[in-house]
């Protein structure tokens, strides 16, 4: 059975990473490190995540779209739960990055 909204999002944001991690790839690195120490690209603690960077923005909107498609039908990476656990506790302080890398390994 083909799922006609779970695959515009997911071409959604696909195109969207192509244009941030591809095309617009020079001022992403640029850009990619000016997140606060609590932050990062996904979780950016700004209020206009399209300010100075309009295709993250973009990305970040399709992200979100596909994630909240993909709850609803009850799909989800498994890793990204191990993950999201694991860096919660490095960011907390209660273990390094380098732990929760060693986890997977």
């Amino acid at each position: 059975m083909q799922d006609k909204e779970l695959n515009t999002l997911f071409l959604e944001f696909l195109g969207a990473f192509e244009v941030v991690f591809h095309y617009d790839w020079d001022y992403t690195k640029i850009m990619i490190g000016d997140e606060s120490p609590k932050h990062t690209i996904i979780r950016t603690g700004l209020e206009d995540e399209t300010e100075d960077w309009g295709t993250r923005g973009q990305l970040l909107e399709s992200y979100r779209n596909l994630k909240r498609a993909l709850k609803e039908r009850n799909l989800h990476a498994p890793i990204s739960e191990i993950w999201h656990a694991h860096l919660q506790n490095a960011l907390s302080g209660k273990e390094t990055l380098e732990y929760a890398g060693t986890i997977l390994r």
